[in-house]
């Protein structure tokens, strides 16, 4: 079996980052499907940082 792909490739870095796709996906199915990858690397940095209601401890100030 033989199929087409459309690829879109982006470099960063060193890197080289690929999206294959449909050769006949509509624009905005791509855009949806890009958002969704887009929220679950957001949610996966959030995931990944330590939350933000952590004691921070206060530094009395001099009296001048």
């Amino acid at each position: 079996m033989i199929k087409s792909k459309t690829i879109l490739e982006v470099n960063v870095g060193e890197r080289v980052y690929e999206l294959s796709l449909h050769p006949e996906s509509p624009i905005g199915e791509v855009f949806d499907a890009l958002c969704k990858m887009q929220s679950y690397v957001i949610d996966r940095i959030k995931q990944s940082q330590p939350p933000e209601n952590t004691p921070v401890e206060e530094i009395p100030k001099s009296e001048a």
